[in-house]
């Protein structure tokens, strides 16, 4: 189960991780295509996690659409409802990029520290 969470902390990452990134890109043009392992993983990762979100946030909004009759009869509103499916959606769908963030965010310092 995911636990809703704010993706802004991890986000803010972002930039580091494309600052630490890119010189071992820009070295790595130099090699040929297939000993690239920092662009093929730049690339594959960031295919899988939006791949993984997707379905993170289309299995929200279907668990979701599933509870709507039992939160009506209990009370809730219409529109409480939708925009709780909303946030859950979104934060399901950002959790796999955050946490592919932070992943390359403490690779990424650890080797740069030795």
């Amino acid at each position: 189960m995911i636990k809703l969470r704010s993706a802004d902390p991890a986000l803010f990452l972002v930039p580091a991780v494309m600052a630490m990134r890119l010189p071992l890109m820009f070295a790595e043009l130099a090699l040929p295509a297939d000993k690239r392992s920092e662009t093929t993983g730049a690339v594959t990762e960031k295919l899988i996690a939006a791949q993984v979100g997707a379905w993170a946030g289309f299995s929200a909004y279907l668990t979701r659409a599933a509870w709507l009759p039992y939160d009506l009869m209990s009370g809730r509103s219409v529109s409480t409802t939708f925009s709780d499916a909303q946030d859950r959606a979104a934060n399901a769908a950002l959790y796999p990029s955050m946490r592919q963030v932070k992943k390359n965010y403490r690779r990424l310092t650890r080797r740069s520290r030795s």
